[in-house]
């Protein structure tokens, strides 16, 4: 991780990047519509 503290690694259009983990707690985070109503037909 480049020596990088206090990050979370993700991959974003097929790149490693690091988000701090202050952001990821902060932040406000859209929910994919389609992914909810596939966890409800999934979870039957």
């Amino acid at each position: 991780m480049n020596g990088e503290k206090n990050v979370m690694a993700g991959v974003v259009n097929n790149e490693l990047v690091y988000t701090p983990f202050r952001d990821t707690i902060r932040l406000p985070k859209p929910i994919n519509e389609d992914l909810l109503r596939m966890v409800k037909i999934l979870s039957v």
